[in-house]
């Protein structure tokens, strides 16, 4: 057996949102109950690290191991957070490794200064509506063939 065989790789089947405590708490509890809604797992450090976890650790491992997509929340408080930049070079890495031009999917949620390495990616723009954000952020996904 090879040592691929022996330790395959994990299945990217999770929508990792990458946000700031506590400025984008409102928006993920809007959104991730409706993407779980449409079939998607979700991982957002709100809704899913347990007390007493290790939540670094937890949140390193599922970016870099089971991640299929990251949603990037989009607004100068939130990309000036330092976790968030981490997220982004974790983020940017796992784009080297699976060579997913388009994991990293920013979610604009207000205006923003472009960000070094992330400032040509399209956005999807929740400005205005969020649930017209949302319907686009579905249709991209369903369109890249993320599992549900």
């Amino acid at each position: 057996m090879s040592a691929d065989e022996s330790h395959p790789s994990p299945r990217r089947d999770v929508l990792f949102i990458s946000k700031a405590t506590p400025e984008d708490d409102e928006f993920v509890l809007w959104i991730a109950p409706r993407l779980e809604a449409a079939g998607y797992s979700v991982f957002a450090d709100i809704l899913s690290l347990e007390p007493g976890e290790r939540w670094r650790r937890t949140l390193t491992n599922t970016l870099q191991d089971r991640a299929a997509k990251m949603l990037l929340c989009c607004r100068d408080v939130t990309l000036n957070k330092e976790g968030v930049q981490e997220e982004i070079g974790i983020g940017k890495d796992v784009v080297r490794a699976t060579g997913d031009d388009k994991f990293i999917i920013p979610l604009r949620l207000a205006s923003h200064r472009k960000l070094f390495g992330i400032g040509e990616l399209q956005r999807i723009d929740f400005v205005g509506s969020w649930a017209k954000g949302l319907r686009e952020l579905l249709e991209a996904l369903e369109r890249q063939g993320v599992p549900r």
